[in-house]
């Protein structure tokens, strides 16, 4: 299969939406209102997070290297406004990246541009769906969409989740099966040897010792920790999986 399922036109034009919806919220809701996220963080600490991540990620693009941080909104900013421009940068040098050139990433995955359209694809998703439930708003995210995250998680985060927290992941006896329930999509979590799994899409594990199973949607929100373990069914070592969720895969 590709590095991705979604390709970086696709992840291109979904970002550009997802961006959007963010906006939307930023623009509309009380920016104290809290996030579950980060009890740091209002909604309007929030704005200035993915802002600040946007800004990076377009650095980092442009120099192929880890890029530099920048600091939030100045005093007496809109920071919605504000958002807007970061956002607008980033999609900018996106659509002026070639995404088989070199590019720095965090990810045991190919070291190429490709990385950051789903990056930064997935981080606004998440972020949207942080301040769309903040302001009490249902978000439905799209099957495929939310498959593919799933998917960035399993096979970009978790190789190198150990590091999140500098605590190691939990010891597998064997295999761990997810499956996408609406779209029968599946990936196999197997121990590799080393100090994090190894993760194959698409194919049926043999005497898997957990199944995780739930719509997409369902699956990328318990990954991302933003659903409790009841939103997932989990089948087999219950303690194995609820260990592994617990573990700090994703930063």
């Amino acid at each position: 299969m590709t590095e991705t399922l979604l390709d970086p036109a696709a992840c291109l034009a979904a970002l550009e939406s997802q961006m959007a919806g963010f906006e939307a919220v930023a623009r509309t809701a009380d920016p104290s209102l809290p996030v579950a996220v980060s009890s740091r963080w209002g909604l309007s600490g929030l704005i200035s997070h993915l802002g600040r991540v946007h800004l990076w990620a377009a650095d980092t693009l442009a120099s192929g290297k880890r890029g530099s941080s920048f600091p939030g909104p100045a005093e007496g900013v809109d920071p919605p406004s504000w958002y807007r421009e970061c956002a607008d940068h980033l999609l900018a040098v996106l659509a002026a990246a070639d995404p088989a050139d070199p590019c720095w990433n965090f990810s045991v995955v190919p070291r190429v541009k490709a990385f950051w359209f789903r990056r930064q694809l997935h981080e606004t998703t998440i972020h949207r769906f942080d301040a769309e439930t903040a302001a009490g708003r249902l978000m439905v995210i799209d099957a495929v969409l939310a498959a593919d995250g799933v998917d960035e998680v399993l096979r970009t985060m978790l190789p190198v989740g150990h590091r999140w927290d500098g605590k190691p992941l939990p010891d597998l006896p064997g295999p761990i099966q997810v499956r996408a329930v609406d779209l029968d999509w599946r990936w196999t979590i197997e121990p590799s040897g080393g100090p994090s799994p190894a993760v194959t899409f698409g194919a049926e594990a043999t005497a898997p010792v957990a199944t995780i199973e739930a719509p997409a949607e369902a699956l990328y929100l318990w990954f991302w920790q933003r659903t409790p373990v009841g939103s997932v069914h989990i089948g087999g070592d219950r303690a194995l999986v609820e260990a592994l969720i617990k573990a700090q895969i994703t930063p």
